[in-house]
């Protein structure tokens, strides 16, 4: 029987080292965002609401980041983006991954014509030049293309608008991963036994080959999170993205352009909020591989 990610038991997960800082940062930096609206309840202030009497005032006891150049409370807006850049991220990355799952198992279980076919629109993919087309992507007005209106308005269409580009556009560095691991698993011996035995072709691929190829999968999709908070991020700085009064650290960082040498921590928070979420994003990843890859339990 084959060691997969899944079957590892307690004892080995309890005598690797916990995830470590990265984890604990990124627990920490979602905590923050997700309490944001108690956190403005409690000190009276709200992430949207202008006071122009109020711009750019330094850190007190009631904004304990300052406002920002319309006076709004830059912690309660640093927090709400995160909320939002964090969302797109993760929804951007699920959507990769599991398309880019979909795509590699097929192609590599099924082979031939079809692998053949679905490699050739993998590499149609990687060779469109990607941030451009989401920018002409993202600039569409739904309408005239024919979509209801709604489509393109509001701050909920737009999240789920980037959110589909990203997805549509992520997926493939995932799906060329899966499928050289689902080749190199697919003439094991125990997926070999399986077809013997006469399990079917779904099952085996589901229930054999998919979970021994999660450890290095994992890794590729972490990192698919860290690359949709940033495409994002340029999105949203390009004016292209979420638009406010609706907060992320994209339009954040756009905002502050002007302000860079006035109010130099319009531009900085947002700028290390992205740095330290994606680079912990990632670090957390290669901690999860080695957690997952039964093969580095076997070397002990």
């Amino acid at each position: 029987m084959s060691s997969t990610p899944l079957s590892i038991p307690a004892s080995r997960w309890t005598r690797e080292p916990p995830l470590g800082g990265a984890a604990l940062l990124l627990a920490a930096i979602g905590c923050a965002c997700l309490v944001a609206p108690l956190l403005e309840r409690l000190l009276g202030v709200d992430a949207t609401t202008v006071d122009l009497l109020a711009r750019l005032e330094p850190p007190s006891s009631r904004h304990w980041l300052g406002t920002d150049e319309l006076g709004r409370d830059l912690l309660a807006r640093l927090l709400q983006g995160g909320r939002v850049s964090l969302l797109v991220g993760l929804l951007g990355a699920l959507g990769a991954s599991l398309l880019g799952v979909a795509v590699g198992l097929a192609a590599g279980f099924a082979g031939g014509r079809l692998d053949a076919l679905l490699m050739r629109l993998t590499d149609g993919v990687i060779a469109l030049p990607l941030l451009p087309l989401l920018i002409v992507l993202a600039a569409l007005d739904p309408a005239k293309l024919g979509l209801p209106e709604a489509l393109g308005s509001g701050a909920t269409a737009a999240v789920w608008r980037i959110v589909l580009l990203l997805a549509l556009f992520g997926w493939t560095t995932v799906a060329r991963l899966t499928r050289a691991q689902v080749q190199a698993l697919r003439r094991r011996e125990f997926v070999l036994a399986a077809e013997a035995l006469g399990s079917p072709p779904w099952r085996v691929a589901l229930r054999h080959i998919l979970p021994n190829a999660l450890g290095p999968v994992s890794v590729a999709a972490t990192l698919t999170v860290g690359q949709a908070i940033l495409t994002e991020s340029v999105l949203s700085f390009l004016g292209l993205g979420i638009q406010p009064p609706l907060a992320s650290w994209g339009n954040m960082l756009s905002g502050a352009q002007d302000l860079v040498f006035d109010a130099p921590r319009l531009a900085v928070l947002p700028g290390v909020a992205i740095f330290v979420t994606v680079a912990a994003v990632n670090l957390a990843g290669e901690r999860v591989h080695r957690r997952l890859d039964p093969r580095a339990y076997d070397r002990r």
